[in-house]
């Protein structure tokens, strides 16, 4: 046995909380196998119609499929497993991997990147095992899960394209352009990641000195990724420029596209008041799920904690059981337990997110004043995320179609659970003030009490 294989199990043994965590993470993904039928998903039948087509045709579907207008790469898998036998389950199967992979490489990406603080690795990472939006999309039948993956292991290159030198800065930049172009080869989401290493690149390129030769050596490797990208991914975007005149195309450019009939004249500012951007409303607390914060006083914010730290739209996260007590939500029944403990999850959410945002504003300065690039770019990428669905929410201003989903910001919380632990940890090191570190790991806790009871129902 080598030294380094005989150091692993030592290694693995002084990260047991760690990997406690990761199994727990991948656990409460394998229960969805159990008790989440993948028809339960979010627009199953849609994406389901886009698999099938695939399987059948093996070619790329009209627009006027319901989920045509997302890239193929997934639906294009699945066709596959469809034509080699599988169901509904198999894909299935599919996602559940990719999620319980996902673990594993954000825990890889903290011992990577968070590397003075064990305490905020751990909060990090139990953060990540448990987020109810996340654990859903891991038993779905859609991208989500495949995309998140990708763009994690694009996120883990991404900084190695600043940190490295010679030519492991262009391969780095080689491999993050490859993967970057299959993530959005799943999803067209992926594109804020391109523009958050564009501005991280940007501001490199700005403050660096070293005149146009240093300028250029900083740029250069960014020039590699962005060919590999483009050679990923092009053609797929060129196709949507020939056949429909606009390369990234949304489901208001297909089946969708009678809902815009009546703000197509509409000026974009005034599709949405100002107060779905800035504003708050308590309605989540108590009813957490659909049309709280939504309709006729739409909140952006409000809505994507409350969907991200509950079934919001009520697609099954609690499995419904004969002869169990149900109430209404969203429409549809869902098991009268599960109500308290959702309430309590989206007010633990919300301590989450503002810890998260907290320490989002103190490391991006500390960061910048350190010229730290890489990690600049990993603080961009969740802001692009969500200026991303925030623009998305105020062009197509539906939200009976649920435009604003904490399930379409997975790809870009890895960060986040990295700043929430961040943020805890640095509260546990504040001598007296260290008890207040009780709170945040508090309200992780509510998180995690709402999504294990309903991954044992």
């Amino acid at each position: 046995m080598t030294g380094g294989a005989a150091r692993t199990p030592t290694w693995l043994r002084h990260r047991l909380p760690e990997v406690l965590l990761v199994l727990f993470g991948i656990a409460l993904r394998v229960s969805m196998l159990r008790s989440f039928p993948p028809q339960e998903g979010y627009d199953f039948e849609y994406h389901w119609e886009y698999v099938a087509w695939f399987a059948r045709h093996g070619t790329l579907p009209p627009l006027e499929l319901r989920q045509a207008f997302h890239p193929p790469l997934f639906y294009v898998l699945a066709g596959w497993l469809v034509r080699w036998g599988s169901g509904p389950e198999g894909v299935q199967l599919v996602s559940v991997v990719c999620g319980g992979l996902r673990t594993v490489l954000v825990w890889v990406g903290l011992e990577l990147y968070v590397p003075r603080s064990r305490l905020a690795r751990i909060v990090a990472l139990g953060l990540a095992a448990v987020v109810p939006a996340s654990v859903h999309i891991d038993g779905m039948v859609s991208g989500e899960s495949l995309f998140s993956v990708l763009v994690l292991v694009a996120l883990l290159l991404a900084p190695q394209v600043f940190r490295a030198a010679g030519p492991r800065r262009h391969a780095f930049a080689a491999l993050f352009g490859l993967v970057l172009g299959l993530a959005v080869l799943t999803k067209a989401s992926g594109l804020t990641v391109l523009g958050a290493v564009a501005l991280a690149a940007l501001a490199q390129l700005v403050a660096g000195g070293g005149g146009w030769r240093g300028r250029a050596w900083r740029l250069a490797p960014w020039c590699v990724a962005f060919v590999a990208f483009a050679m990923t991914s092009g053609l797929y975007f060129v196709r949507n420029q020939v056949h429909y005149g606009k390369p990234v195309l949304t489901s208001f450019d297909g089946w969708e596209a009678f809902y815009m009939v009546a703000y197509r004249d509409m000026p974009i500012v005034f599709r949405r008041p100002l107060e779905f951007a800035v504003g708050w409303s308590p309605e989540i607390y108590e009813t957490p799920f659909y049309p709280s914060a939504a309709l006729s006083r739409p909140r952006f914010f409000p809505i994507l904690v409350a969907s991200t730290f509950a079934d919001y739209y009520n697609y099954g996260f609690a499995p419904r059981r004969p002869g169990q007590p149900s109430v209404a939500a969203a429409g549809k029944a869902m098991p009268a337990g599960v109500v308290t403990l959702a309430r309590a999850s989206v007010a633990g959410g919300t301590a989450v997110a503002l810890v998260t945002l907290l320490a989002w504003f103190a490391t991006v300065v500390a960061s910048f004043r350190a010229r730290a690039y890489d990690c600049v770019l990993l603080l961009l990428v969740p802001v692009a995320a969500v200026l991303g669905q925030l623009s998305f929410a105020i062009v197509y201003p539906y939200d009976l179609l649920g435009v604003v989903k904490g399930a379409y910001l997975q790809f870009a919380s890895p960060p986040l659970a990295a700043l929430f632990g961040i943020g805890t940890a640095w509260l546990a090191g504040q001598g007296r003030l260290r008890l207040l570190a009780v709170l945040p790991l508090t309200a992780l806790g509510t998180v995690a009490a709402y999504t294990i009871y309903c991954r044992a129902l």
